[in-house]
């Protein structure tokens, strides 16, 4: 009998991988938050035997980061996320 805990392992990696190709940042650290964000949030759902845990847990992380990130810069949206000056100016 073949043991699954390699082809688990070969998976979660995958799965962490994807997750942090697919947010897309050119950055090396950033790119290794998502990564090692994906692994954890792959072993929660082994773990819990279902998807709901890693969800919740990816949603209160987008909230609280965002939040966190809306208050260090004083209510300003983000470079990434602004939408470009002509948008901005009344008609």
């Amino acid at each position: 009998m073949r043991s699954v805990r390699p082809a688990l392992a070969v998976g979660i990696v995958a799965s962490g991988s994807t997750f942090a190709v697919i947010h897309g940042s050119t950055d090396p650290w950033l790119f290794g938050y998502y990564l090692s964000l994906g692994i954890c949030t792959g072993l929660m759902a082994v773990i819990s035997g279902g998807v709901e845990a890693p969800v919740a847990f990816h949603v209160a992380n987008n909230v609280i980061t965002t939040t966190v990130n809306t208050l260090m810069a004083d209510g300003e949206p983000s470079p990434s996320i602004a939408p470009p000056t002509s948008a901005m100016r009344p008609c």
